[in-house]
């Protein structure tokens, strides 16, 4: 049989014969033999609980760093995502950086043509004033001699 017994008497295979019930009580050297059995039987329970309480100790440490290694998985995603937005966040600051800067050279390129339009319509118009006025000093001394000549026809 499987655990070692013989068919139909419950003696395992190493043992002696068993005295039928009633018989007479075991001998000194089956009382020192079954004494050694169960002490071998008791080691290998102690064995077997050893190594019980053992596994159970490596499970619970495996549990405790499978916790440990969740908590920190979480914490990296976590640290992932802030990075990604601190990332996306960087990148629209430094585009709108650039569109400041763009916005400057724009203004100042204006500001400059503003100043040379200024110049030059202050350039063109000197001139001209100077030109209105001497037409308008010739238009009056025409006036002036034509009126001269006018009055002193008439009289």
């Amino acid at each position: 049989m499987a655990d070692g017994r013989a068919a139909g008497n419950g003696q395992t295979a190493g043992d002696a014969p068993r005295a039928p019930l009633g018989a007479a009580s075991p001998t000194a050297a089956e009382h020192a033999r079954l004494l050694a059995r169960i002490g071998e039987l008791e080691t290998r329970v102690r064995q077997r609980d050893e190594q019980r309480r053992a596994m159970m100790h490596i499970l619970q440490d495996s549990h405790r760093s499978n916790l440990r290694l969740e908590r920190a998985r979480r914490a990296m995603i976590h640290i992932m995502g802030d990075l990604h937005e601190m990332t996306t966040e960087m990148a629209r600051r430094e585009q709108d950086l650039r569109d400041k800067q763009e916005q400057l050279v724009q203004a100042g390129k204006l500001a400059t043509l503003g100043e040379l339009t200024a110049g030059v319509a202050h350039e063109l118009n000197n001139p001209l004033n100077n030109i209105g006025l001497f037409i308008g000093n010739v238009i009056d001394q025409n006036c002036r001699s034509d009126d001269a000549r006018s009055t002193s026809a008439a009289s």
